[in-house]
């Protein structure tokens, strides 16, 4: 192949082991993350990249996941069961519960698991805070 037809290299990322530094500084950018960005072999590689995750603060998808746990509390709030859970788990009271309303708030990443302990996710607090104005 002739060298003038090769791709220039690619810069690494120096914040995480999955991606470009193009790629991370568009993921960081916009809320699809540098998954949005990568091709689809490289998906899979790069699906979860902390430069670019919604629990990152300063991230595009971070925001965005603020701001979607407030129309949520507002527009949508979860069944009592659920809020429940939440606020119990904010309390540091979370002993009996149902395993169902525990899936639904780990799908919208208002808990996160550390271990056996149940944490509140930013998202989570976002969501509370704004269910405490609407109520």
């Amino acid at each position: 192949m002739n060298a003038e037809h090769l791709r220039p290299a690619q810069i690494e990322c120096p914040d995480c082991s999955c991606c470009t530094a193009r790629l991370c500084e568009k993921g960081r950018a916009h809320p699809f993350e540098c998954e949005g960005f990568a091709n689809a072999e490289a998906k899979v590689l790069v699906r979860g990249c902390p430069c670019s995750a919604d629990t990152t603060p300063g991230t595009a998808s971070h925001a965005a996941a603020l701001l979607r746990a407030e129309r949520h509390a507002v527009e949508r709030p979860l069944a009592g069961t659920a809020e429940f859970l939440l606020r119990s788990v904010a309390a540091g009271a979370a002993e009996d519960f149902s395993r169902n309303a525990l899936q639904l708030l780990q799908t919208w990443r208002y808990v996160t698991t550390d271990g056996a302990s149940l944490l509140v996710t930013e998202a989570g607090r976002k969501y509370l805070a704004a269910r405490d104005v609407v109520t």
